[in-house]
This record gives structure tokens, sequence and C-alpha cells, in this order.
């Protein structure tokens, strides 16, 4: 027997001496592969003790005004024999009543890493304020600019919300997506069609950044700079189409204040820009002159107020003030949106019984360009909570916090060490169990969203899977029920363009295409992608805002992929199965399923793999932190055979252990 000390925020609380504390410990098992495992204990109790009463606040009298919280979990820790074993959370479930007198507290612990929930609740990506600290020039220019500036915690990919593009040295229909230049004709990429995307890690970094209560180990998966995390982006897709261009801030209209008429006067130094004496049947009026394309705002106020507001306005205007008397003072301020604004002329025109008076020089005629794409206002609405979960799903990891309190997260084969551990001392040999470790005929890996138009049309009229998606089974007849792996991303298929008048001609430009089967917008799920940087074999049509420009033959440009080097078909790509590169057409084997699936799932499928249920009386040397305590990670030797540990279940008080094993696999 050995002696249990349960602490909830540094307070010990008292137990009941016959009373067991077990606690159960899995990783992803083969009844479950898509789970994160986490430590937990099945029910217990602890007595209604002064000390314990006041600890839980008398829980049982809801009269009592600030009781304890059972909403939320508590800090705790528990000890055995007084040497530290698990750091986690308390949840109290009820309290149970004799004689009307509270007799009971029903309590579960659980391991730290149940903390992500709780402190993440229903929160999205768009709560991450970090993310709002990158913002991005979405100006024509800026857009193609940035089409060639070198991936890093932003990038911007040629794919395009609702333009189809394509390639035909034949055709030259205006107002096309038909790449093919011609000077003669207005037509090409639009760059309003494009939109960033942000680097994974960096989504990462804004969660670590907002929540003070999680910080990833240098060491997890998530901070390697050489792994996916940090080569994969999210598309900023937030709705679908094209987005919605807004008006900034209002920047203020000055004028010249050396004017002046009685009744006219231009302020200098001042919140007003005119003041004005009115009599009877003066007009008071703002002409702007401006190009036919040039979008703004403008508005006027009174006395500090707005009385007038004028939105998406474009050319030459007169805007009238309105009412107005002896005294008044007016201001003028335009709003701009994606490209800056020089206007021709600004004026004020007061007419008095007839007599135009106009000021025209205003002390500025440009105004810069105030709508910029922001990451956090652009990126999908996921819950944060999914987009981690997701990730483990891609990725098969695990997650545990370490000694120093952070998150370690690594994939499974990682996850898994050395370390062994001979039981066969400590096996009660009087009942053991050997069953079948496979529960399922066949397992799905894909994703939950295929249904941009390629990657649509590769289900219903190439493949009998989704896109990028991968059935493993045996060829024997086996026994038992599917189960699919799906992460809740999108996962699209991009195209390689080739000259529709000569199929011969490669252009060396792919793109991605994001409307679903019947060409219309599309939103699903998040869509993620490496993009990498390739060089076009063409010169390139572009339709910039009715301005035909082009990149030049060679011109190196961001483009989708689904392989991290999208020229090299060996190279680490997303798919779960085996599919041919979009563009060289050769087949990417480094997959998804490959890189961290297949140890794990072939050994299940193994026809000599084995669930093997002992029970072990174990010391407390081994339940215990410490060089001997038996983690998940580690081997399990018994009767000389080596074993990976499925689940452990540990009583706490008497050490008895019900360990499930499978086979070991390196």
């Amino acid at each position: 027997m050995q002696t249990v000390q349960l602490y909830i925020n540094d307070t010990r609380i008292e137990l009941f001496k016959d009373e067991d504390i077990a606690l159960n410990e899995s990783i992803r098992n083969a009844k479950d592969i898509a789970k994160v495992f986490t430590t937990f204990s099945k029910q217990f109790t602890v007595p209604a003790s002064k000390t314990n009463n006041k600890v839980f606040k008398h829980y049982y009298n809801f009269n009592i005004s600030g009781g304890f919280d059972a909403r939320t979990t508590q800090s705790a820790r528990i000890e055995i024999n007084n040497l530290p074993f698990k750091d986690g959370k308390i949840k109290l479930n009820g309290v149970k009543m004799k004689d009307n007198a509270p007799y009971a507290y029903n309590i579960t612990f659980f391991g730290s890493i149940v903390d992500l929930k709780d402190v993440l609740g229903e929160d999205k990506l768009t709560d991450l304020d970090d993310l709002g600290l990158l913002v991005k020039d979405y100006s024509n220019s800026g857009i193609l600019t940035a089409l060639q500036a070198a991936p890093g915690e932003t990038a911007l990919p040629l794919v395009t919300a609702n333009q189809q593009l394509y390639y035909d040295t034949r055709d030259n229909t205006v107002g096309t997506g038909n790449l093919y230049y011609n000077a003669s004709y207005l037509k090409g990429l639009d760059p309003k069609q494009l939109k960033y995307a942000v680097r994974l890690d960096k989504i990462i970094d804004a969660i670590e950044s907002k929540y003070s209560q999680i910080t990833f180990a240098s060491t997890s998966f998530f901070k390697d700079a050489t792994k996916d995390i940090h080569k994969l982006y999210m598309w900023c897709h937030r709705k679908k189409d094209l987005i919605t261009i807004t008006p900034g801030s209002e920047q203020r209209i000055t004028f010249d204040p050396t004017y002046s008429l009685p009744a006219f006067n231009i302020e200098a130094d001042s919140d007003a820009v005119l003041a004005v004496s009115a009599v009877a049947g003066d007009t008071f009026e703002l002409a702007v002159s401006a190009g036919a394309t040039d979008k703004y705002d403008l508005i006027i106020k009174k006395n500090g107020t707005i009385v007038k507001e004028y939105t998406n306005q474009t050319g030459s205007v007169t805007y009238s003030t309105g009412s107005f008397v002896s005294g008044d003072q007016f201001g003028a301020f335009v709003k701009t949106y994606d490209k800056s604004i020089t206007f021709s002329g600004i004026r004020w025109i007061f007419k008095d019984n007839g007599s135009e008076f106009q000021d025209e020089d205003a002390n500025n005629f440009t105004y810069l360009r105030s709508f910029s794409f922001n990451i956090q206002e652009q990126i999908p609405e996921q819950k944060i909570i999914d987009f981690l979960s997701n990730l483990f799903k891609m990725f098969n990891l695990v997650a545990y916090v370490n000694t120093d309190g952070e998150i370690d997260v690594q994939p499974l084969d990682t996850f898994y060490t050395s370390t062994s551990h001979d039981i066969t001392d400590y096996v009660d040999v009087n009942e053991s169990e050997i069953n079948v470790a496979l529960p399922y005929k066949e397992i799905f890996l894909k994703y939950k969203d295929t249904k941009t138009i390629l990657a649509a049309q590769h289900l219903q009229e190439i493949a009998n899977i989704d896109w990028g998606g991968n059935e493993y089974t045996d060829t024997g007849n086996l026994y038992g029920e599917t189960y699919k792996v799906e992460p809740s991303f999108n996962h699209s298929k991009f195209e390689k363009l080739l000259d529709l008048s000569d199929n011969s001609v490669d252009t060396g430009i792919m793109y991605g295409y994001y409307v679903d089967d019947n060409q219309n917008g599309y939103l699903g799920d998040p869509l993620i992608m490496y993009i990498d940087q390739a060089q076009i074999g063409v010169q390139m049509s572009i339709n910039n805002d009715g301005v035909l420009s082009s990149f030049a033959s060679s011109t190196i440009i961001n483009m989708p992929s689904n392989l991290e080097d999208i020229a090299d078909e060996t190279s680490n790509n997303i798919h779960f199965n085996t599919e041919l590169s979009e563009y060289n057409g050769l087949s990417a084997d480094e997959t998804l399923f490959k890189r961290f699936y297949e140890n794990y799932i072939v050994n299940i499928f193994d026809l000599d793999n084995r669930l093997t249920k002992v029970t072990a009386y174990l010391p407390v040397q081994k339940i215990v932190r410490g060089g001997k305590q038996i983690t998940l990670s580690d081997v399990i030797v018994l009767n000389q055979n080596k074993y990976r540990i499925n689940s452990m279940s540990i009583n706490l008080t008497t050490g008895k252990t019900d360990f499930e094993l499978i086979n070991y696999y390196d």
C-alpha cells in the first residue's frame, strides 16, 4: 500500500482511507487513432471534512454567495509517498449527502493537457490580435509586387477567388482571364482576385501570445523550423469571391488660410475649416474633381457633426452642405480605398446673391490609400481548438505537458522512445488476455473538404477516392468497420496551364481556381498549401484596373502547391495518398501517410499483431516522476517480448496497473 497526497491550489485534501484513486492514460490506440491522449482519473470521492468543506466552499449550500465555481477546473497535483507524481486539474462533479448533511465530494483529476479546451473555449482565429499586426499592401501595384516576393511569414499565391485563368495564343477576347499577352487587347489576371496567406507557425505564435497559459516547448513539432508547420500557409479567404474593399479613416482636407472674404473665412489651426456669415439666399457647396475610376468617400461636417456623407464616389462632383446659418463652421474630409487619389481640384463655392466666391488653393490634393489587407480581418473564421485538432489529425500528433509545464507536441513516431521497463516480475500471471488488435477492416485518411472544382472532378472522373485521400486496407476479407481521419481543411487541386492552341507549350504557370464544380465562388474550410516560387515561361498578361500590363517571360512568381518543392515530386507533400504532381505529372510519394501514419497503421494491420492485456503491481519508483517512472512513450518488456503501451490504468494506492499493450514496432 502507498500513501497518496492530493493538493488543490496547494491545499492538501483529506482522503478516505479506503478510497482507491485510479488514473487512466491512453495513447492513440487501435480503437480511436484520431484522438489526442490525456491523463484522467475515474471519479472518486473525498470526505466532506472541515478542510475539504473550506476548499469547496460548502458547495452543497447554494445560498452561500461567491461559492465554489464547479463550472471550471482547479489546479491540482498528486504525490505518492510525498514524491511527485502528476500535475493537473480537478473538476468537482457533485456532493453526496447523507441524512441531509454533506458526506463526500465527487471529483475527477485530469492531466494538464485538458487545459487547452478550457482556455481556448469558442475563440476563433479571428480573435488572435497578433495577426492584426500583419498588414499588407492591397493596391494593384502592391499585389503584383507581393506575387513576386519570396514567401515569408505571409505570402501571396496565384490563387483566384472566382476568375478562371487560361492561356490561348489564338484567343484575344477582351476582359477574359486569358494570360496570353497581346498589347492590343485588355485581358489577363485581375490582381484583386488574389489574397494573402499566412504561415501556420505565425498562427501558433499568435495563440501563445494571446493565451499566457499556453506555451509550446522549444522541442515541439510546432517550433521546429524544419517541419511542415513552418512551410505551410493558410489562405486568408474569409468570404467567397472577392474581398470587400472598405474605406479607411477620415483624412481632413485643408485649405489655404490666407484666403478670406467677409462672409467666407478659411481658419488656420482650427478644427473647423470655414466660418460663414450667412444671409437669406446664400448657398454653400464643395466641388471636387477626380479621375473617373478613383473611388472615395466624402464627408461634410457642420460644427463638428456629420451633415452629409457621400460614399463610393468617383469623378468630379459638387456636394451641397445643406442648410446653414451665420456662425456655422464647416469641415471636409475624404476617405480613400485601395489606391491613393490625387484630386485635380478641391474648392468651396459660396454664392451670395448670385456672386460666386471660391478658394481653389487646397493645401493638399493627394490622399494616400487607406485600405490594407489585414490578416486578422481576412483569416477564415475557424475555432482555434479546431485548427489545432486538425493539425493533430494531419500529422498524427500527440501532446503532453513536460516537467517545465510546457506543452510538447510530437508526431507519434517521434514521441515513442527506446526507454524500456521489464515488468515481468510484477505481472499477475493468474489472468491476462490476448485479443485481436484490429477493430477496423479499413481506414480512410482524407480531407473533409475537397469540393473546389478540380478536386471535385478528380473524384467524379478520375479516382474512386477523394483527391489526396488514402484508403488503407489489407488484401484479405477483414472484419470490422471503416474508420475515417478527416482534418477540416480544404485540399485543392491546382492546374498547370498549357497553351490551349498548342498543348506542347508549357507556360510554367500553376494556379488555384477557388470555385465549386459549377464555377460559383466557394468558401469551404480553410485552404492549407505550400507556396513555392517558380519561373513562368511566357509573357503573362495582367488587367490592372483597366490598364494592360504584364510579367515578362522568366519572371519568378508565387504558385500554390501541394508539394514543398513545386518542381520536385520527391519532396514532402500534404496528400495522404500518392498522387501525380500537378506541376510535372510525376508520382509524389512523400505523403502524410508515409511520413506520419504508415509505421503505426502497418503495425496495426500486421497479421502477427495482438492486443495484450495484463495486470501488474508496480513499485512506487515505477509510478512517481523520475528516471524509473513508466510513461506512455516507453517500451514494456514482458517475458522477453517488447511492446508499446496503448493505455494504462494505475491505482495509486495499491500500485495495481492494468496495461493494454500492442506489439512493439520501431
